[in-house]
């Protein structure tokens, strides 16, 4: 009987995230279509309630995930509080990462939105999340893709062993697969 949980255990504990959908709604028709152009990353804007406070973390990752890529020449962050002085609709948000990043000398801004952030226990850790890449001078949107995973977690049906289960994935490291997954369909 021990041999057996231990064997449950293994196999509960070898459960990986899954994706739960990956829609990209809009992609360049060219190859390269981000060579030698600049892009300024916004805040992730925070929809879902227990995304308070990481938009701007989610903006870090996207900008570090796109520095190492190589893609783009000059990728910067605007500081978390820039939606505070801006309207709460996605399109305010929009037309003010245009104005801004024209004022910048930008080509192309970063938007992004969390859409579902929920961290696991007992049940799954799930992380929606949509990114947006627009033309600053054409005010087009470029890319647009929308992404979701969702951690198997703990299998409740099973006893509180801690021989039988994990911990569930933060959600923090969930978006992180997220975003590299959105991330990727820039080439």
């Amino acid at each position: 009987m021990g041999a057996l949980l231990v064997l449950l255990g293994a196999l509960v504990s070898c459960t990986a995230p899954r994706s739960t959908y990956m829609n990209v709604v809009v992609r360049p028709r060219v190859e390269q279509a981000w060579k030698g152009r600049s892009i300024l990353v916004f805040p992730f804007a925070e929809e879902a309630p227990e995304s308070k406070g990481k938009g701007g973390l989610l903006a870090r990752m996207a900008q570090q995930d796109l520095m190492e890529r190589g893609c783009f020449p000059m990728v910067s962050l605007v500081s978390a509080g820039f939606w505070d002085r801006v309207g709460q609709g996605e399109e305010d948000q929009i037309l003010a990462a245009l104005e801004e990043g024209r004022r910048r000398g930008y080509d192309l801004v970063l938007l992004g939105r969390i859409r579902r952030f929920f961290p696991g226990g007992l049940i799954r850790t799930r992380v929606h999340l949509d990114v947006r890449i627009v033309d600053t001078q054409k005010e087009i949107t470029l890319f647009w893709g929308k992404n979701g995973w969702e951690d198997e977690g703990p299998d409740p049906g099973l006893a509180m062993d801690p021989r039988l289960s994990r911990p569930a994935v933060s959600p923090e490291r969930l978006a992180g697969k997220v975003l590299g997954d959105l991330l990727d369909q820039l080439r």
